[in-house]
Formats: structure tokens, C-alpha cells, sequence
């Protein structure tokens, strides 16, 4: 992967990622910014509005980053190169091809389109309060009860060594019922 191909990731200021953008191509730097829209409820009417993707963060395609390393960071709404540890030469860096993925998926007004979250009760064959294993992911082997369905997976209230209870979210296919003779 050719590193002057990958893109640099900024760190910018709370809610100032437009300004950040808009101000480094008044520089000629080649920058991305990446918004989607969200729905928000308003008086009973569905409102829609835009929101950073990756809030507090664009990428930067510079044409030559020695030369323009200091500008850039002093450019308005830029906190900082985000970097592993405290050397010039470690910055964060992306190939193109993910950024070039993420900015196929603009609609024609310029916003990310996300893919639809799923709806159906598919895999979600448990019962409220029934016990349950997880059998992959950071939580297999844990036992917990099934508290329901989430935006993103199944509720499971864990069983932790000490005693107490911790709410995780777990794929509902990582998800088996145990029989009351495994418990």
C-alpha cells in the first residue's frame, strides 16, 4: 500500500468538522468529511438532520506533508493529527480504498446512506427472562438471562464472577437456551 495513496485522520473540535473541512480546501488540501442523516422526532413529524459520521474526525489527503504539517494544524476547527504516541511519523493513516468505499454510499445531496437496520424477529427465538449461553464473541461462555431485542443484537443480563449483573449486547445467533438440567 503506497502511503501517499492513504488518507491522514484529524482530530477536529467538538461539533467544528465542517469548519475544519471547508478551511483546509481553502487550502488546497484534500480533505473528506463525511455526514448522514438522522431522524429525529419533532412535535409528532419525523425531522431529518445531518450529523457527522465519525463525529470529531476528517481525512486529509495532503500533497506534501512536511511542507504543510504546521498549516494544518493550525487550521480553524483542527485539534490535532491523530497519531500513536507523540511521533510525527506515526500518524493515523487509511487506505483510500475505505475512504473511496465510504463516500460511494452519498446519496445525491452529498449524505451517507446507511444500510437499514434489520426489523424482523429473526433469531430472537428466546423468551423475556429465559436463561441463555453465549457461545462467541468477547462474552462465550458466559450465562445471563435474555432481556429482549436491541437496535443492535439481543439484551443479555451477564452473570459475572462476583455475583452481579452486567447488561451486554450480543448477535442473537452467538445466543443458545440453556435446559434447566445445564444451569
Amino acid at each position: 500500500m503506497n502511503q501517499s495513496e492513504d488518507w491522514l485522520v484529524l482530530h477536529t473540535r467538538a461539533g467544528k468538522e465542517k469548519v475544519a473541512h471547508d478551511n483546509l480546501l481553502n487550502q488546497q488540501i484534500e480533505a473528506q468529511f463525511f455526514e448522514h442523516r438522522v431522524r429525529r422526532p419533532n412535535g409528532g413529524k419525523n425531522k431529518f438532520v445531518a450529523r457527522p459520521l465519525y463525529q470529531r474526525y476528517i481525512f486529509i489527503r495532503p500533497f506534501d506533508l512536511d511542507s504543510t504539517y504546521a498549516r494544518i494544524r493550525s487550521t480553524r476547527g483542527v485539534i490535532d493529527f491523530v497519531r500513536f504516541g507523540e511521533q510525527y511519523d506515526r500518524i493515523a493513516r487509511i487506505p483510500d480504498e475505505a475512504v473511496q468505499e465510504i463516500a460511494s454510499r452519498r446519496d445525491a445531496a452529498g449524505y451517507v446512506v446507511l444500510p437499514e437496520e434489520p426489523v424482523a424477529d429473526e433469531g430472537f427465538a428466546f423468551a423475556h427472562g429465559e436463561i441463555v449461553r453465549i457461545i462467541e464473541g468477547a462474552f462465550a461462555g458466559f450465562t445471563g438471562k435474555y432481556l429482549g431485542r436491541a437496535k443492535r443484537g439481543a439484551k443479555v443480563e451477564v452473570y459475572t464472577e462476583k455475583g452481579s449483573f452486567m447488561p451486554v449486547i450480543v448477535p442473537p445467533a452467538a445466543l443458545v437456551a440453556l435446559a434447566a438440567a445445564e444451569i
